[in-house]
């Protein structure tokens, strides 16, 4: 026994010896990297959700009750609408949350139904994509309990976790936090302690997808690479989930697309991935609003006021427009739920502006 040991020990000491010093070579020569951004800051690591909104004392836009970038959390509304989304309905680059979309937006809804109490709770967060906001539904859905539940899809959802998050191939830090902490078990294990292993993991992820064909742009073009169209498919899976989520809370499930600024110029020829969404949408009934024809019709008459402050952030004129659009979109359904809930309604005041 001691000899079969000893002649395992002297066959397993030269892989030993390799790995120390692949080890100690990543260590030495790769740089960690890191992706962050200014006011990175307002966010926190979430064992669940990789990150969220942190607590923010002075002069950055703060947080609720409920650890989200929105007013005080009326639980006792009438009418509560669950709002996921990323950095477009959390509102980048608006200093005064009450310009954001959704805080227009539950305005209005109040403003159509006098002596109702409509609350949007606006659950969306800087980076999240699909996976994060059907996970968030999963775990807070239960005690917010929304009267509906909506998802603002914006189009780098599909191909933002290969970009940011370790376990997807991308930058092991992202806004700060250590996304590394979102891969479990062996491999999580390994990925958070071993150069090594995050190098080689990076690129097996290299030789599945190619940054550069997980561009946005390239989502317009008629024929899709492989990598994109298998992002895709990680999507659709998981806005099917949050759907699942949304029916076992007795919560009605909608879609909301939201445009790219270049998607303006020629809405007809690059509103593939519209398509592909409203597609899925149909197919299980799921109610669903396509930002992009108001948005480019709008943009036309309106050339000197623009809806965007990037490629996909709004500005307060494009936070303006989703707001309206939204208010007219739900004008039906907040009846409905207000009905089945025994809820009596003032008449709702008509309302036919589609950009102010």
């Amino acid at each position: 026994m001691r000899r079969r040991a000893k002649k395992l020990l002297f066959a397993l000491a030269p892989l030993a010896a390799l790995l120390i010093v692949s080890e100690a070579a990543c260590r030495l020569f790769l740089p960690v990297t890191e992706q962050n951004r200014p006011g990175s800051a307002f966010v926190t690591p979430d064992p669940d959700l990789v990150w969220k909104l942190a607590p923010c004392p002075g002069p950055r836009p703060c947080v609720n009750e409920i650890g989200l970038r929105d007013g005080p959390y009326r639980a006792r509304a009438d009418v509560k609408i669950l709002l996921l989304g990323d950095s477009v309905a959390w509102g980048e680059g608006m200093p005064d949350m009450a310009q954001v979309f959704p805080q227009l937006w539950e305005k209005e809804l109040g403003e159509r139904f006098p002596g109702l109490t409509v609350e949007v709770v606006n659950a969306s967060v800087p980076g999240y994509s699909t996976f994060q906001e059907s996970a968030y539904l999963a775990i807070h859905g239960p005690a917010i309990a929304p009267d509906a539940v909506v998802l603002c899809f914006c189009l780098n959802d599909a191909v933002e976790r290969y970009q940011t998050l370790a376990p997807w191939g991308g930058s092991e830090k992202f806004m700060g936090v250590d996304t590394r902490g979102a891969a479990k078990g062996v491999f999580g294990a390994l990925l958070r302690n071993s150069r090594a292993f995050f190098a080689l993991s990076a690129l097996a992820q290299k030789a599945f997808r190619n940054r550069e064909d997980l561009q946005v742009r390239k989502m317009a073009e008629r024929d899709w690479p492989p990598a994109l169209s298998r992002a895709w498919e990680f999507s659709l899976q998981e806005l099917s989930r949050a759907r699942e989520v949304a029916a076992g809370l007795g919560a009605p499930f909608f879609l909301v697309i939201a445009p790219y600024r270049f998607q303006l110029d020629d809405p007809a020829a690059s509103r593939k991935p519209q398509d592909l969404l409203l597609a899925w949408a149909d197919a299980r009934r799921v109610p669903a609003l396509d930002l992009l024809p108001a948005f480019a019709r709008v943009s036309s008459l309106f050339p000197d006021k623009s809806l965007f402050l990037d490629e996909n952030h709004f500005s307060p004129a494009g936070h303006r427009l989703a707001a309206s659009l939204l208010s007219r979109f739900f004008e039906e359904r907040v009846r409905n739920i207000s009905q089945k809930k025994g809820l009596s309604l003032a008449p709702a005041v008509n309302d036919n502006r589609v950009y102010k």
